[in-house]
């Protein structure tokens, strides 16, 4: 099972929340875990999320794909998403997809 942290902070009255990412591996094993946390923050109006990926070394097509969904989610209630400390290897994934042209990279 995935291991998630999250942090708040509040800024102006928007509601913010820092998610590290703390397994290597970002797929199939928590995709899960990472769909209810992220319908749990727009339900509770969180306005911005930040996905921490400072100890992530890979990311598989089905994580691609978790992102992906998430980010729908997340701009249709109105959310911003940024994607945080992605290591060369994950930021040349996003590259070589063309998916840094729709992910907020804050690396």
């Amino acid at each position: 099972m995935s291991e998630i942290k999250k942090t708040y902070t509040e800024e102006a009255g928007s509601k913010r929340v820092h998610i590290l990412i703390e397994n290597e591996l970002l797929g199939l094993t928590n995709h899960k875990s990472l769909n209810e946390i992220v319908s749990e923050e727009i339900s509770a109006g969180v306005k911005d999320i930040s996905f921490d990926f400072s100890n992530l070394t890979y990311i598989s097509s089905s994580g691609i794909g978790i992102l992906i969904s998430n980010l729908k989610s997340i701009n249709t209630s109105g959310c911003s998403l940024k994607i945080e400390n992605a290591n060369e290897k994950i930021l040349n994934i996003f590259k070589i997809s063309k998916l840094e042209k729709i992910f907020n990279l804050n690396c």
